[in-house]
């Protein structure tokens, strides 16, 4: 059926047709009622009478007016002439992608901005619980005012399946109950390897079309698309495009990466969310350090430039040897080649700097350098300086090469964060503390509710850069969320700023900010093992009788592991309460080494499973666990003390009075040293 112009649809009236596809004819409009230009879909006689065809039509209808979003095609009615079915929806002017991709590639900050636009619009779908299916450049608009929007979601689908009570009847109809759920549905060439091989989908199936999509924008040439659908598919399973080779180097070398991550084969290692994909292309649009030359090449031209340097050195070394100098010439090539070969695998994170100014925004910029340490001190491999002694560099101007020295670590990150209304920006850069060289360095600006993927983003990068093999699950750990409402976190942030002042006033404020987070987020573990941490120090800090503090201490711990087993610092709270009070050395024990097997690099675990050990006349072991946590936090006063006190338990006093002086030297007004 084609309509004529002039032809009324309720209150539409046909203008003139746009096009057609396989899921329907499309026409200008006037909408009589608003007086204004709309496009009408209406699905063509050859299907109107196709049942599926027919279903498929509404799901889209009603998958698109489930989401509100500035990158995705608005719907304005859905309705029925002469039984077909047409929906309205808002009138775009422009091309689609595939149609500027066929003039050739795009700049690669116009794919950039243009990616982090469609990343945006599948956030907001994956909100929703709805995943695309089928990204490819013809669903893809390009508005002549420069807008991004993505179209047909008629093979959407939703990804959980509520008890149909709860179900929402505007989502229904996109509910995959009556399609085969193991159906393969999209397009050859676009569709990531699980969606091919009819395995559930999820976000990240999105986020490997979306990586198509970006590949083809900026190489202008198709990812996986073969010469026959059979050869697209093969290719999808077992090709691995390298963008940077294929774009001749004209991109930058972290987009490369980008884009290389969103096709990764094993959905664990792409990115996990469309949020975090949109953040780490706004931020390679946006830096000032972006680099042409991968790191391989970067690499062969300065081992070319060493071996240059190594040849005039050897050269003076012979001259030399006529001077008699050739040892120390000598010691200096070796000491360049060691230099040359040594991988940075231990790491401090100095305080971020509060830039704002605003001391009521501490807690902001401290807990954004602690949820990093926490979060890189998860990675095996990695040894992480814990917070007590990188804080030791606060408010002081610290020198990465001296830091290194002094904390006997190969790589510093500094960082700065500044509010800017409801919007942050926080710079980081991560420095070889051998020769104070920039390894990596970024600027994100992003809503404060988006905090958590700014985050996660550096700990990703870090992680990358300092070259460490990360397995799925290790992935999974950095990309973790301990809550989703960005409220909840910014209460524990201010939770853990006043318990790390260590005194009466703050661990009852900090109680307070921690229960806070409970309300607004019940199933928020960290909050929990932040109370449990808050009550195990109450008769230390303000005198309350341990009767009171430490049943409640376990009782939080012991909640936030119902809800997280894999919470180390939870694990260490309630192990700590049960030596304490209830002295159950046997379940003592098996949570502290739980703790430590899930995070090694977390001190408090080892300063308190080191006292037990003490407790229990386990001096030789003792000593070990304490010499850890030394080496993990050398500058904590509290450990620095208890390392001389388990020497004092174990009369070996030499040892304990040289601990001892060293701690009062390092923290002259710390009493228990």
């Amino acid at each position: 059926m084609s309509l004529s112009p002039g032809t009324k649809l309720g209150p539409y009236e046909i203008v003139t047709p746009i096009g057609s596809g396989g899921m329907g004819d499309v026409y200008r409009a006037r909408d009589t009622r608003l007086d204004r230009d709309v496009a009408v879909k209406v699905l063509p006689d050859r299907i109107a009478k196709d049942a599926e065809a027919r279903m498929r039509f509404e799901r889209e209808a009603k998958a698109v007016a489930a989401l509100s979003h500035s990158n995705i095609l608005a719907i304005h009615d859905y309705g029925s002439y002469e039984g077909s079915a047409y929906s309205v929806t808002e009138l775009l002017e422009g091309q689609t992608l595939r149609h500027r991709i066929t003039e050739g590639p795009l700049p690669w900050r116009k794919a950039v901005e243009i990616g982090a636009a469609i990343a945006d619009g599948l956030a907001a779908a994956h909100a929703k619980g709805i995943i695309h299916r089928d990204l490819k450049p013809e669903n893809i608009f390009l508005t002549g005012d420069g807008r991004v929007k993505i179209l047909d979601f008629g093979i959407a689908q939703l990804i959980t399946e509520p008890r149909e009570d709860e179900i929402d009847p505007a989502l229904a109809v996109t509910a995959p109950m009556k399609t085969d759920p193991h159906a393969v549905v999209g397009t050859a060439g676009y569709m990531a390897p699980e969606q091919l091989r009819g395995e559930k989908v999820d976000a990240t199936t999105d986020i490997f079309s979306l990586g198509a999509l970006l590949y083809e924008m900026v190489t202008g040439k198709a990812a996986f698309i073969r010469g026959t659908v059979i050869d697209s598919l093969s290719a999808i399973l077992s090709d691995t495009p390298d963008v940077f080779a294929v774009s001749d180097r004209m991109i930058p070398y972290e987009l490369a990466r980008v884009i290389q991550r969103c096709l990764e084969k094993n959905r664990t290692e792409r990115f996990q969310s469309a949020r975090d994909l949109s953040f780490a292309l706004r931020a390679i649009g946006t830096s000032g350090s972006i680099t042409f030359e991968a790191p391989a090449e970067r690499k062969r031209r300065r081992v070319i430039i060493g071996v240059v340097a190594t040849l005039i050195a050897v050269g003076v070394a012979i001259t030399m040897l006529f001077l008699g100098s050739t040892q120390r010439i000598g010691s200096s090539v070796r000491s360049i080649a060691r230099k040359a070969t040594t991988q940075p695998r231990s790491l401090a994170i100095l305080p971020f700097v509060n830039a704002t100014g605003d001391a009521n925004a501490e807690y902001l910029s401290d807990g954004i350098t602690e949820t990093l340490i926490n979060t890189l001190a998860q990675v095996p491999g990695l040894r992480v300086m814990s917070r007590t002694s990188v804080f030791h560099y606060k408010d002081r101007p610290a020198n990465p090469v001296s830091v290194g020295h002094e904390l006997r670590v190969s790589a510093v990150v500094v960082g700065r964060v500044e509010q800017m209304g409801d919007r942050i920006v926080v710079s980081a850069e991560l420095i070889d503390t051998s020769d104070n060289s920039l390894l990596w360095g970024n600027r994100y600006q992003a809503p404060r509710a988006d905090l958590f993927s700014v985050q996660q983003s550096i700990a990703s990068e870090i992680a990358r850069m300092l070259r460490l093999k990360l397995s799925g699950r290790d992935q999974q750990l950095l990309a973790k969320r301990h809550t989703t409402d960005p409220r909840a976190y910014e209460l524990y942030l201010k939770g853990r700023f006043q318990w790390n002042k260590r005194d009466a006033a703050g661990l009852y404020k900090a109680i307070e900010y921690f229960n806070q987070a409970i309300e607004i987020d019940p199933q928020y573990a960290l909050a929990y093992a932040g109370l449990a941490d808050c009550y195990n120090l109450l008769d230390i800090w303000a005198g309350l009788p341990t009767g009171e503090t430490f049943p409640r201490a376990k009782q939080a711990a012991q909640k936030a592991l119902s809800i997280d087993d894999e919470l180390a610092e939870a694990h260490t709270s309630l192990a700590y309460a049960i030596h304490t009070y209830e002295w159950d050395w046997p379940a003592a024990e098996r949570e502290y080494k739980r703790a430590i097997a899930l995070n090694p690099n977390y001190a408090t675990a080892r300063q308190w499973y080191a006292e037990f050990l003490t407790a229990n006349g386990r001096f030789d072991e003792a000593d070990a666990q304490g010499k850890k946590a030394l080496e993990l936090d050398p500058m904590s006063p509290i450990i620095n003390a208890v390392v001389a006190f388990n020497l004092t338990m174990a009369r070996r006093y030499d040892a304990a009075i040289e601990q001892g002086i060293r701690t009062t030297q390092l923290f002259p007004n710390f009493m228990p040293g």
